[in-house]
């Protein structure tokens, strides 16, 4: 019998502004998963226009892991550092508010 590891988003949050009808934006995006008994973030940066409906031009996405939320957070830094510099500051701020969330998520649901 295989046994199968669950992933479970347990924070997630997003910096940037979709814009209005006829304006551009950007997005950045940090996702906290518990998977299995390590810690996984998603970080993504998306550019695009609102045509009154989001277009995606361009995305950049990352993905670090760790066996508790400080490791992840170390190894999402340095993801993060690879970004664009213009975004950097943003996906720094969206990943201190996954982070938190995280926490107070395990604080309740600690297994």
């Amino acid at each position: 019998m295989t046994s199968q590891i669950v992933t479970t988003l347990i924070a997630e949050s997003d910096q940037g502004n979709p814009g209005q009808a006829g304006s551009t934006y950007t997005i950045q995006r940090v996702r906290i998963y518990a998977h299995g008994d390590r810690y996984r973030a998603r970080i993504a940066f998306a550019r695009g226009s609102n045509q009154g409906y989001q277009e995606e031009h361009s995305r950049i996405e990352d993905v670090a892991d760790g066996a508790d939320l400080d490791e992840v957070r170390d190894a999402a830094l340095v993801a993060i550092a690879d970004m664009p510099q213009q975004v950097q500051s943003e996906l720094r701020r969206a990943l201190r508010g996954a982070l938190v969330e995280a926490r107070d998520y395990l604080e309740v649901n600690r297994p």
